[in-house]
């Protein structure tokens, strides 16, 4: 509990980053070009390649195939995942704290991460109240202190920082929200009907949470009613906003007071490419669906629609090039490539493992260990460089 609450402040933290360099940059509207763009990428514009990169890597640890990963990929990635443990569901258990047997487990992961959203974006908002709060207390007068007032949006009104504030909770939580969706109707099959003698104990459709729980019977009809329909029309509701919010107001693209509230979805993006945030969010909302729905086709297939899934997203990125700045389409096309080759790994660690009849490549039991471990090693020092480069 200690490393979460720890791992909770640190994304906090890293939240606060993000909006407060996001609306740095909506203060520099007045220095935009007649293009649209400005000379250089903004900090804000890697770090959200970098927050993706996070995103999609968990994602990827969260397919079946990942459990084939040797140590030298699943200890990193692991580490990696606690750290962003609170926007992470398959990380921590909170139903761990509910009675052992109980159905409240699965109910209450779904909860938990459903609610913490809110609770960090309240915290955010606090943040800047506090940080206005003392400003105005310290009598900040002179120009540097001026112009960091500015950049905090000091003298924005409070709708305008929870706007702010709201895309960038989103941006950062909606793997969260989708998976904490779709796990409510996620299910699995565990015994297939049988003739007697044999008596299969557990014949039907299970919910992935709580594997005593029949799917959509009892309780879980109504949690999955009552929670996931609005649940999912809220994810449905993200990339519909975000187009809505940028295919009609093309004309206000520049306009400072718009982007100091809608900035964050448009600013990364080349004029004819405004809309492509709620591209992403599609992407994300695919891959997050995958790595759900997907579980009973097992680790191989789900590891090959995953993989599938993230080539297209690579291949879509290096066509249309929707960014602004040629060094953040650098990032943003090395990072889908990080990503494939981790994606690729897990596909490659299923096939090395064999079947269950001992099947596979006929290795010595030194080697079976030492070339998935160097494989392993081959992708995570990959990924560091590529950590690293950002």
């Amino acid at each position: 509990m200690f490393m979460y609450i720890v791992a909770s402040l640190l994304l906090l933290a890293f939240m606060k980053l993000v909006y407060w360099l996001t609306l740095r940059k909506s203060a520099q509207a007045a220095t935009i070009a007649a293009s649209g763009t400005l000379a250089g990428p903004a900090p804000a514009d890697i770090l959200r390649q970098l927050v993706l990169f996070i995103q999609y890597t968990l994602i990827l640890t969260s397919v079946q195939a990942a459990e084939s990963w040797p140590d030298t990929i699943s200890k990193p990635t692991e580490a990696l995942a606690w750290l962003w443990a609170p926007a992470s569901p398959h990380t921590l258990a909170p139903g761990c704290l509910a009675r052992s047997g109980s159905s409240a487990a699965g109910v209450a992961v779904v909860v938990f991460y459903v609610v913490l959203p809110l609770v960090l974006l309240a915290l955010l908002l606090l943040l800047e109240v506090s940080i206005r709060f003392l400003q105005d207390q310290a009598g900040v007068n002179n120009l540097a202190g001026a112009r960091l007032v500015r950049l905090t949006a000091s003298h924005s009104s409070f709708k305008d920082q929870l706007i702010a504030a709201s895309m960038v909770v989103i941006f950062f939580f909606l793997p969260s929200i989708v998976r904490s969706c779709f796990g409510l109707f996620a299910c699995i099959n565990i015994d297939k009907p049988a003739q007697p003698p044999n008596m299969p104990l557990a014949v039907g459709s299970f919910w992935i949470h709580d594997t005593d729980q029949l799917c959509f019977v009892g309780w879980h009809r109504s949690l999955a009613i009552g929670l996931g329909i609005p649940l999912l029309l809220f994810v449905c509701f993200v990339p519909c906003f975000i187009l809505y919010k940028t295919l009609p107001n093309r004309a206000m693209l520049d306009n400072p007071l718009w982007l100091q509230h809608y900035g964050f979805l448009v600013q990364e993006y080349k004029p004819s490419c405004r809309f492509w945030e709620a591209v992403v969010s599609a992407q994300t909302i695919l891959l997050v669906a995958i790595s759900v729905f997907s579980y009973t086709l097992g680790p191989f297939y789900q590891a090959v629609l995953m993989n599938v899934a993230i080539a297209v997203i690579w291949l879509l990125l290096a066509v249309v090039r929707p960014l602004a700045h040629k060094e953040t389409q650098r990032v943003a096309f090395v990072s889908m490539g990080c990503l494939f080759l981790t994606s690729y790994s897990a596909l490659a660690f299923v096939q090395m493992a064999g079947d269950s009849n001992g099947a596979g490549l006929s290795l010595t039991d030194a080697e079976g260990n030492a070339i998935p471990s160097f494989m392993g090693l081959v992708v995570i020092l990959v990924n560091c460089t590529f950590l690293v480069w950002v």
